[in-house]
């Protein structure tokens, strides 16, 4: 597996082909996984960055915290839903996930 620009290639199996993954698609994947956690708020995928490496992914995830959650367990339980997530749908290593706590909302 590569990186090739804006997308993520899966090398051929034994089918001719190639499969290219958009960066969208995984921004998509960990915006979706971060609404089942509880007390965190994401307003939008475009607060999800994905950066593609050789064979993982990367992310930086802007985020708000509910006011009455405990911030470190909330973030910790957001970085293991992604990582969990994008393994089991994609099959493909998350390297890091960074999480930028911006405010805690009321």
């Amino acid at each position: 597996m590569m990186a090739k620009q804006d997308y993520y290639l899966y090398e051929p199996g034994e089918v001719n082909g190639q499969i290219l993954m958009n960066t969208q698609v995984f921004s998509s994947i960990a915006y979706l996984a971060s609404q089942e956690v509880d007390g965190i708020i994401v307003d939008s995928p475009k607060s999800v960055n994905c950066i593609l490496n050789e064979d993982s992914v990367s992310y930086n995830i802007d985020i708000d915290v509910k006011y009455g959650f405990n911030i470190n367990k909330s973030t910790t339980e957001l970085q293991t839903k992604v990582v969990q997530t994008i393994s089991d749908l994609t099959g493909i290593k998350v390297a890091s996930i960074n999480i930028n706590v911006n405010k805690v909302k009321f």
